[in-house]
């Protein structure tokens, strides 16, 4: 072989070799960060996130959502149930508006947003004009297969990179 064929095959493998760290780098990286990560809090246990405390003072799920000011109920869709989160939020510090969401987490990873309620509620979804300490209320609609395996309400903060707490209802 010429000098010339052994430079040409020593930049091909040079080059194939960065792309092969290059690869492995992103692939490591894209597999820690791609799914948000969550950490469990105790039962009961608040989470403050923002300036704000977030306490979970009840998780409930029913087939049917009662209206509380008329008479009517409202059943999921089939094959399906409903989960009543009651929070407490208290906002330590005036701030900027309040940029986390609510997710409602099965052990198993799976999350749901929470559904406007269908019904007229006593307590009605976070309001960030009205004072604090504020109760309010999360709305979910999950497959009632889920239903034993729910582990709480997960906090997603999107302006911080920290693995985001799970609130659990006391007891």
């Amino acid at each position: 072989m010429t000098s010339h064929t052994w430079r040409r095959l020593l930049m091909l493998l040079t080059a194939s070799s960065l792309v092969a760290v290059y690869l492995v780098w992103w692939v490591g990286y894209a597999t820690a960060h791609q799914d948000t990560r969550y950490r469990a809090l105790p039962a009961g246990a608040p989470a403050t996130v923002q300036g704000t405390t977030v306490r979970l003072e009840q998780l409930t799920r029913t087939a049917r959502l009662a209206d509380q000011i008329g008479d009517r109920t409202v059943a999921p869709v089939p094959g399906a149930l409903w989960v009543v989160a009651r929070l407490q939020i208290v906002q330590h510090q005036p701030g900027p508006t309040w940029t986390s969401s609510f997710l409602l987490l099965a052990t198993t990873g799976a999350t749901w947003q929470s559904t406007y309620p269908p019904v007229s509620r006593t307590l009605g979804a976070y309001d960030s004009s009205k004072p604090a300490p504020q109760e309010f209320e999360q709305v979910y609609e999950v497959p009632a297969t889920m239903a034993s395996r729910l582990a709480g309400i997960a906090i997603e903060d999107s302006t911080s990179p920290a693995r985001g707490p799970v609130l659990r209802p006391p007891g």
